[in-house]
């Protein structure tokens, strides 16, 4: 079956060769893209430059993880050991703290990339705080303590905050702690958040200094505006406790919305409001109700996030909340209060203070994708990661909703491109992409293509990435990625070694096409040579782009010309549509021209390299643009060719039609320069595959008197047994098996009378088919199997062994067959690498490479090549084994700030952080880490040292008792000589070790008198400031 199958597809070797053994074929993931499942918080340093991205536990269940981001591709991934989301995530110096769902505490090294322990609290744990600097990491509990894990030390402190809330409420019901937060410049001080209320806690007293609950009176409007409990005493419940940044005010968020201002001094409430108005607290006043709903009653979101700002002067501040607005707001995003410069606050009235915190200087909206909320946002800070990570910010990351991103600048809200900010797997969910095609790229070529544009500064620049190997493959493989805000995304996604040109193209389609609205991208093809670029979209519209410098090319000649059918009608006018270049975009992808007169949606595209452009409808309109003009050379519907091509019709007989009256579309089209069956020459040639398994073969050449291009149609493939739709379509040299594509050396050698013998294999949904174009029957296989299915096909290739067809089916498994024989080498299982829901969308590479999306946020690029156990694997190791730098100890953390010499003539009491570590680590915490490794050090140089020494002495008494023998033979006094000198050696070795241990000794008399110093000096100091208190 195998010899007659060759026979009939007009290939006289076996091209498959020795690539015909199931062992060959080893799936191994090479590389990944993006993020698998929903993103749940995200954390930055500005310090060390690092993103980190946590995520939710993923729909397969696998545990949550944690990525974390440098310059270029430098991507780290820790996942949690239990299957548990990640909660809460903070960089601190060298560590990465993370908190899971499962209220386990995990500490990432970023000095080693690793995990360096877990630790499981004594129970529920709502609130995190720690800071750069600081060896602690404060955890609230439901039970309403706050107990203290030793960061550097990897145990539990001993000290621990009671329950507070006892204290003020004798409810019998526990209060849980909701948020924590330490004091922005006095480290002796908290803020522990209560369901309730809110608690300031001293540890240099270890007493509350301030407990605060809010409660509207009677009348107060509040700000949730029912008028059926206006009337009641009420006591929202608290969500956020947070300092502002100098420590003068505290700000509690509560669930109806509302938030108040205190005095962190003596705890009286400044102001109180709600995103849109102020006094809510106040009997009495209006209740205010959003206009755009008159007399409806509309619920507000709670306040998922609320951060208080400042520039590089403290006292100039802003809010950033997200949510706290009406549900019912179509408009939704961040809400920013500028209350600019705090006044002083001895010199300063109380009407001032409540009127700055009443009246800000500007508020407004930064603005997110409509329809869309705001559960979460990061703050990228300029340079200092203290005042809890809200000092002199530059942008925001907002997570939205829906899973996606949104980066804006801050303060004015303007939307930043994620293409050259954020890396590139970030860039897959800001927002989500709906489409993916690849494109394989010389290497001198996409070298040559870095756009020049204004571009934002990075602030992600930190780590070192592994470097690679340099140029192992001159064609790189180039991902397009379109995205459902009309974004176009091009990028380098080789793996095998080092990417020269990481940096990624962005084509904004919303300018090109002018619009905001029903910009979905449909179909994109690009070509490797030209770096021209061909775009569909789901209202019709064809548009050209291509890579030159703004205002290299003058008015396109061809617009408005139509193309000449076979009727003789002129159709399908071309749009010059230059002028809507992003002027900012020195050069680039440029928009070229566009086609808008048909409305249906493009289904599929296809770009050569010799600049031909081949398009299909939805509604069966089949397009071949030149682009030299530009000119339309071909346009008709695939179901009209059937009035002048009785024999070779595009339409089966009655018998076999379908039951809808859907028309045939084109599903699959491919560039190919062939010999067609019987002829002498070779053309270019458009192979088009339809909806209906047919295979059209139309053939491109010079047009009379040699201007310009005309299209022939040269014959149908249609048999029976092909009535599924086309999934690819692959032009083959049938005595070399490489592709024969129309590249730029192929269509030269036409000149000169080269031939390319050729056939062409069809792969449909049922089957798959080798003839020799352009109605030859060929040999073809169908799937047996009950329930097979192919979805996506290629030709593989191992080097020096041959090449095979590999086919994806539904059924998850990626079946290899032998040409031309169509034998069945190998099956190989995908599903545990690739979304089964999206594996139409596989890409299949000639080196072993398929690529397809592991989720609708990732893309995998999984190598059938990996690593075999008996042949020489290409490929570069599989990332597991890479190790990137995250942590650059040449740029450790600024010190914290601390408070003024105001705040201290005012009574406040200092305390450094070695005081704080005295404080709760208490006098018997144990030697830290890099102190026992400097002890141990110590120790082996010594030993090291007194081994050598002791050598050294065996070697001087060995000689002076070779000399002592030779000078008086026959004596005993030898023997008494190496007595005395043992003797010695163990006196010697017996005082080193009594030094040893008296400069132990004096070391911990130092130690000893440091502590009594150390507390003499706190007495001394709550001394002075009780008397500081009380006068000044």
């Amino acid at each position: 079956m195998d010899f007659l199958r060759a026979k009939q597809a007009g290939i006289q070797h076996d091209l498959t060769r020795s690539l015909n053994s199931q062992d060959m074929f080893i799936p191994e993931i090479v590389a990944k893209y993006g993020i698998q499942s929903q993103i749940s918080t995200l954390a930055f340093d500005p310090v060390q430059s690092l993103l980190a991205v946590g995520t939710y536990v993923s729909q397969e269940g696998v545990p949550g993880e944690i990525h974390i981001f440098g310059q270029k591709r430098l991507h780290v991934i820790f996942k949690l050991q239990r299957k548990a989301s990640v909660k809460y995530m903070k960089f601190c110096d060298k560590k990465l703290i993370v908190l899971d769902s499962k209220h386990d505490l995990t500490i990432i090294s970023l000095e080693s990339s690793s995990i360096e322990t877990t630790y499981s609290p004594p129970g529920g744990v709502n609130a995190v705080a720690a800071e750069p600097g600081l060896d602690w990491v404060f955890l609230g509990l439901q039970n309403g303590e706050v107990i203290v894990y030793d960061l550097d030390r990897g145990v539990l402190s001993p000290f621990q905050v009671p329950y507070l809330w006892k204290e003020r409420s004798t409810k019998a019901t526990v209060c849980p702690v909701v948020s924590l937060q330490l004091h922005p410049k006095d480290v002796g001080t908290i803020l522990i958040g209560f369901l309730e209320g809110a608690v300031v806690f001293s540890f240099k007293q270890n007493k509350p200094t301030l407990f605060l609950q809010f409660e509207l009176p009677p009348g107060a409007p509040g700000a949730d505006g029912d008028t059926a409990t206006i009337n009641t005493l009420r006591r929202p419940k608290l969500s956020h406790a947070i300092w502002h940044p100098t420590g003068t005010f505290i700000l509690t968020a509560h669930e109806d919305s509302c938030m108040v201002f205190w005095d962190a001094k003596d705890g009286r409430i400044v102001q109180t409001r709600t995103i849109q108005d102020s006094h809510v607290h106040i009997p009495g006043g209006p209740v205010a109700m959003p206009s755009d709903f008159g007399s409806v009653f509309s619920v507000r979101e709670p306040i998922y996030r609320v951060a208080w700002c400042s520039g590089e002067n403290p006292d100039n501040t802003s809010l950033l909340i997200a949510g706290g607005n009406s549900r019912a707001l179509h408009a939704k995003g961040l809400t920013l209060l500028e209350l600019g410069n705090t006044p002083p606050y001895l010199t300063s009235s109380w009407e001032v203070l409540s009127e700055h915190f009443a009246s800000p200087k500007r508020q407004r909206i930064l603005p997110t994708p409509t329809s869309t909320g705001v559960v979460d946002f990061c703050l990228i800070p300029k340079a200092s990661p203290h005042y809890h990570g809200a000092n002199d910010p530059i942008a925001v990351i907002a997570l939205l909703d829906s899973g996606e991103l949104a980066l804006l600048n801050y303060p004015d809200g303007q939307p930043l491109s994620p293409t050259y900010l954020l890396p590139i797997s970030l860039t897959l969910m800001h927002p989500h992409m709906n489409l993916f095609d690849i494109t394989l790229f010389r290497r001198q070529r996409w070298l040559g293509m870095v756009e020049k544009r204004a571009k934002p500064p990075l602030f992600i620049e930190g780590g070192s990435p592994l470097c690679k190997p340099n140029r192992m493959n001159e064609t790189r493989i180039v991902i397009h990625t379109a995205h459902t805000d009309g974004t176009l995304r091009i990028w380098d996604a080789s793996h095998a070694d080092e990417i020269e040109n990481s940096e990624a193209i962005e084509v904004d389609m919303a300018r090109v096409l002018n619009r905001t609205e029903n910009l979905k991208i449909t179909g994109v093809a690009m070509s490797g040579t030209t770096a021209e670029l061909a775009v569909g979209t789901e209202m019709g519209e064809l548009v050209m782009l291509n890579w030159r410098t703004l205002g290299a090319l003058g008015a396109v000649v061809g617009a408005g010309a139509g193309a000449q059918t076979e009727e003789g009608n002129q159709e399908g006018s071309i749009e010059d549509i230059k002028a809507r270049a992003d002027l900012t975009v020195r050069e680039g992808l440029l928009p070229l021209f566009m086609l808008t007169d048909n409305k249906s949606p493009l289904k599929v595209l296809r770009c050569s390299d010799v600049g031909f452009v081949a398009a299909g409808h939805e509604d069966g309109q089949l397009r071949i643009i030149d682009l030299r003009g530009p000119t339309i050379i071909y346009d008709a519907s695939l179901p009209a060719l059937t009035k002048d091509h009785k024999r070779s019709s595009f339409r089966k007989s009655s018998s076999h039609q379908p039951q809808d009256s859907s028309p045939e579309i084109a599903t699959s089209l491919e560039f190919g320069v062939l010999t067609l069956d019987e002829e002498e020459y070779s053309s270019i040639l458009l192979f088009v595959g339809t909806s209906l398994g047919r295979v059209g073969t139309f053939k491109i050449l010079p047009a009379e008197g040699g201007k310009g291009y005309r299209v022939e149609f040269s014959g149908v493939n249609s048999t029976s047994s092909l009535d599924d739709p086309v999934v690819k379509l692959i032009p083959l040299n049938s005595e070399t098996g490489a592709f024969a594509p129309a590249s730029q050396e192929a269509v030269m050698g036409l000149r000169n009378g080269v031939k390319v013998p050729g056939v062409c294999i069809v792969v449909t949904k049922s089957e798959v088919r080798i003839f020799k174009p352009p109605v030859a029957k060929g040999a073809h296989k169908g799937w047996s199997e009950v329930g097979q299915t192919c979805v996506a096909a290629g030709i593989v290739e191992l080097e020096t062994y041959g090449i095979a067809l590999a086919c994806v089916m539904e059924a998850r498994v990626v079946k290899v067959l032998s040409i031309p024989g169509l034998k069945d080498v190998a099956e190989v299982p995908v599903a545990e690498y690739f979304d089964t829901a999206r594996l139409s969308e596989s890409k299949i590479l000639r080196s072993g490479d398929i690529i397809s999306p592991s989720s609708s946020t990732a893309i995998s690029i999984l190598s059938l090549f990996g690593k075999p156990a008996s042949l020489p694997s290409h490929h570069a190791p599989s990332l597991p084994t890479r190790k990137d730098a995250l942590y650059n100890p040449l740029t450790p953390p600024p010190p914290r700030p601390t408070i003024s010499n105001l705040q201290w003539l005012s009574g406040t009491q200092y305390i450094s952080v070695p005081d704080l570590d005295l404080l709760i680590g208490g006098p018997n915490r144990p030697k830290a880490k890099a102190q026992i490794e400097a002890e141990r050090a110590e120790q082996a140089a010594l030993r090291a040292q007194a081994k050598e020494a002791q050598q050294s002495e065996r070697d001087a008494a060995a000689g002076g008792s070779g000399e002592a023998s030779g000078s008086s033979s026959g004596s005993g006094g030898g023997l008494w000589a190496n007595l005395q000198q043992g003797l010695n050696e163990r006196t010697k070795q017996l005082g080193q070790m009594g030094e040893s241990m008296d400069r132990l000794g004096e070391t911990t008399s130092a130690f000893s008198e440091s502590v009594a110093r150390l507390v003499k000096e706190q007495k001394k100091k709550a001394l002075w400031g009780g008397v500081k208190a009380k006068f000044f």
